[in-house]
């Protein structure tokens, strides 16, 4: 498996934009990259990069994911902070403002 994972990150290395998550497609432009002598270990490492840039992907979503729901929380407390700066309204329980 260390020769497949080898191979694999020195094609993505030399040519990142040329391969996405599409297995059949991987293939191919394997084809088109390098010279694969066994049709065996041509789908493994097609395999090995079609998962590497599936869970790359999923990674940067999780990481995204982690700073929307940062940003949000530093959002929440600053306006916690900022109420808390404010005087507190008296309402007198006999009147009414809506008349």
């Amino acid at each position: 498996m260390d020769r497949v994972r080898k191979i694999s990150i020195e094609i993505l290395d030399k040519h990142p934009s040329q391969f996405g998550d599409d297995f059949t497609e991987n293939k191919k432009t394997l084809e088109k990259i390098a010279v694969v002598r066994s049709k065996q270990l041509r789908n493994k490492i097609a395999g090995f990069i079609t998962k590497y840039i599936k869970k790359e992907a999923r990674h940067e979503e999780q990481l995204q994911n982690v700073q929307e729901s940062q940003e949000g929380a530093s959002i929440e407390q600053s306006e916690v902070e900022s109420n808390e700066d404010r005087e507190p309204i008296e309402i007198a329980s006999g009147e009414s403002s809506l008349n």
